[in-house]
């Protein structure tokens, strides 16, 4: 099945393009989105494909990238509640009391 250019309309020199960088990466293997570019005019575009007809493949990818999610989102939120705790704990040391004059 060939996919027209949206730029120029060409159907023969359109092929997948291969992603770039991270992001791209993760929006391939979650999204289902793919990479195209033609070759006639250089357009590079996205569109839904839909999950691999070989669930095996698409599996350990997908769970990878969900897996480094799930654990920079764990260490983000650990990383705030430390910073909120040590300025909280900061800030009432540093506070005096009004107990006495």
């Amino acid at each position: 099945m060939s996919r027209p250019c949206p730029k120029c309309g060409s159907t023969d020199r359109v092929h997948r393009s291969q992603t770039r960088g991270y992001w791209e990466r993760a929006a391939r293997a979650v999204l289902f989105f793919r990479p195209y570019r033609c070759h006639r005019c250089g357009h590079r575009y996205w569109l839904w494909q839909g999950p691999l007809r070989d669930p095996a493949k698409a599996r350990p990818k997908a769970a990878r990238i969900t897996l480094w999610a799930i654990l920079l989102a764990i260490a983000l939120s650990l990383a705030v509640g430390w910073f909120l705790v040590t300025r909280l704990s900061q800030e009432s040391s540093e506070a005096p009391s009004s107990g006495t004059p």
